[in-house]
């Protein structure tokens, strides 16, 4: 059998992540199975078994490929030319954007859950958080020393942003028609623009 090059194994790879994701968002990820995985990939077990040893790898992976993704939209805000206030609003709307995701919602829902049970995850998740935490601060430090922002407990600021949007997802899960995310997005425009030195025109 010929050897799959490194390109076509994490192409492949990534098809079962993106597989799961779909079918998680329509039926829930602790109601899916390898077997679904593997239907919605149109690829086969022993496939998914040659990348995953199990169905919690898979979890895992599918947290790697957030995280990479949150990752590109705050390395893009860090090199825009915005101010620290828009980084931060551009930041939350697009963190509202995947929390219209249903597959974004059982993925955070999911891996919340595991957390007191899988040290290896509840460290990646700790580690990801103060990441997002401390990325997020920055923007406060940086909008304060430039006078655009009013200064505010950098750390305390990162912290909130990071628990609002875990909370929400978390929230949703629990109760779908509890909000509404057009909502969510007016209401932190306000209080952003509550953060705002910028002279009122």
């Amino acid at each position: 059998m010929p050897k799959i090059g490194p390109e076509r194994r994490a192409a492949r790879r990534e098809q079962f992540v993106s597989a799961a994701r779909e079918a998680a968002a329509q039926r829930g990820y602790r109601a899916l199975t390898v077997d679904d995985v593997c239907a919605a990939a149109g690829l086969s077990k022993g496939a998914f078994y040659a990348y995953f040893a199990a169905k919690q790898d898979l979890l895992s992976a599918m947290l790697e490929a957030e995280i990479a993704e949150v990752d590109t939209v705050l390395s893009a805000l860090e090199r825009s030319d915005t101010s620290q206030l828009d980084r931060v609003r551009s930041y939350l709307q697009s963190m509202v954007v995947r929390g219209q995701d249903p597959a974004e919602e059982q993925l955070r829902a999911e891996v919340w859950s595991r957390v007191a049970e899988d040290p290896q995850l509840a460290a990646r998740l700790a580690e990801e958080v103060r990441s997002r935490r401390v990325r997020l601060a920055a923007f406060a430090e940086a909008g304060a020393r430039d006078g655009e922002m009013v200064r505010v407990p950098a750390n305390a600021f990162g912290a909130i942003l990071v628990a609002l949007v875990d909370g929400l997802l978390l929230h949703h899960s629990v109760d779908p028609a509890g909000f509404r995310w057009e909502n969510v997005r007016k209401v932190v425009d306000i209080l952003l623009d509550r953060l705002s030195l910028a002279p009122e025109s």
